[in-house]
């Protein structure tokens, strides 16, 4: 047989007992998309050694693709990665030329999904493990958040809702915005946002926080931000990072490890200007405790200068008064007290001359006394004389000169 009629016969046979579509579990392996086709290499893993004991090519074509899309709601590029575990309905076809191929024509959404909440409870365990859920939530967030790192995709409607809504703040709070572009949805998710968390880390000006935001979209979109390296690339990051993926519901593994967490674009617009309105309330507060605080010091001291100068006046008042009434003692004693003086001196005088009067010699002898000298001298003793000494002897109206016998 030739090689056409073998395949020929190969086709028969799998058209006639794969006459329906067939549900196949499998992992994806590789995944590409050209000219709005899905390419897919699935394979199947022994589950003891890792061993591939199965592969084969299946397809989506552009019409099944945009129909599983808009069953799905989500751009199937977030789910069809390397590693996931898929459950397709898909076509068993066989074709001469180009062998076996599977046409996928549907995809079990809810079993994706299983799979999904099973590697990601994985994520968030290894996570919990290397001790980065909390990681970043211990960055110290700034008093003020003005110089932002934004990681987002320049064409999304979330960022421009997010400047806006910064711009037009009622306060009038001056932000610096640095676009770190990435993609935010699609298979590029995780390169782009671990690059721009590098880029950062390697800016020589400090940021006050990154900011990672995206416009809203469909669950499935939700898990490119569940991937295990992008994770560990924001909770390794030196600034507190705040998140607003767009998800009002859902909570990504970013959101997890990420300092604040909220639900939009928007969200985080209003928490970043309401924080820095916390700060310039307390300033306020603050200058108004010290407006009330000085305003109380100075009246406080105001009634003590009060206080102090109506002591001083009453200090004054009494000492002027207490140094007058001294002026007018003083001025009473100075006439009063140099007639007491030349009084007393005058009776001491008196006593003084009547003293001298009672003691001089010549009162003595007016009464009878007379005194002896010899040799000019008062003579008290009849010793120091002998015979035929001269001496005087004075009288109270003259003197007698005599010879001792």
């Amino acid at each position: 047989m030739s090689l056409y009629e073998i395949n020929e016969y190969i086709r028969q046979v799998i058209a006639l007992n794969f006459t329906e579509p067939v549900w196949i579990k499998a992992e994806v392996n590789q995944v590409s998309f050209s000219r709005g086709h899905c390419y897919l290499e699935l394979i199947e893993k022994r589950e003891s050694t890792d061993e591939i004991i199965a592969q084969a090519s299946a397809a989506i074509w552009y019409r099944n693709l945009r129909f599983i899309e808009f069953k799905t709601g989500s751009n199937l590029t977030t789910l069809l990665v390397k590693g996931t575990q898929v459950l397709l309905k898909a076509k068993v076809e066989y074709s001469e030329r180009y062998g076996l191929k599977f046409s996928v024509e549907d995809l079990d959404l809810s079993f994706a999904l299983g799979q999904l909440e099973l590697k990601r409870r994985e994520t968030i365990a290894e996570l919990e493990r290397k001790g980065l859920i909390q990681k970043n939530k211990r960055q110290v967030l700034p008093p003020v958040l003005q110089r932002l790192a934004i990681i987002s995709s320049e064409k999304a409607a979330g960022l421009q809702d997010f400047i806006n809504h910064l711009r037009e703040n009622a306060y009038d709070f001056a932000f610096r915005c640095e676009l770190f572009d990435a993609a935010m949805q699609g298979k590029n998710v995780e390169t782009d946002i671990i690059k721009a968390c590098n880029k950062i880390g390697a800016e020589k000006l400090p940021y006050d926080a990154v900011i990672l935001i995206r416009g809203g979209g469909s669950k499935l979109d939700l898990a490119a931000f569940d991937s295990l390296k992008l994770c560990i690339a924001l909770a390794n990051l030196k600034y507190p990072v705040i998140t607003g993926i767009g998800h009002d519901v859902d909570q990504s593994i970013a959101d997890l490890v990420a300092h604040t967490s909220l639900k939009t674009p928007t969200a985080v617009a209003n928490f970043v200007v309401d924080h820095n309105l916390v700060f310039e309330s307390s300033v306020f507060d603050n200058l108004r405790t010290i407006e009330n605080t000085t305003r109380n010091i100075i009246e406080l001291q105001n009634r003590y200068l009060q206080n102090q100068s109506q002591k001083i006046k009453q200090f004054a008042s009494r000492s002027l008064q207490k140094h007058h009434f001294n002026l007018l003692q003083s001025h009473k004693d100075l006439t009063t007290f140099p007639k007491m003086i030349l009084e007393r001196a005058q009776r001491e005088l008196d006593r003084a001359q009547e003293l001298i009067t009672l003691l001089d010699p010549y009162v003595l002898l007016k009464r009878g006394y007379s005194m002896t000298t010899f040799n000019g001298r008062l003579l008290k003793d009849v010793s120091k004389v002998k015979a035929g000494d001269s001496i005087e002897t004075l009288v109270s109206n003259g003197s007698i000169s005599s010879i001792v016998k």
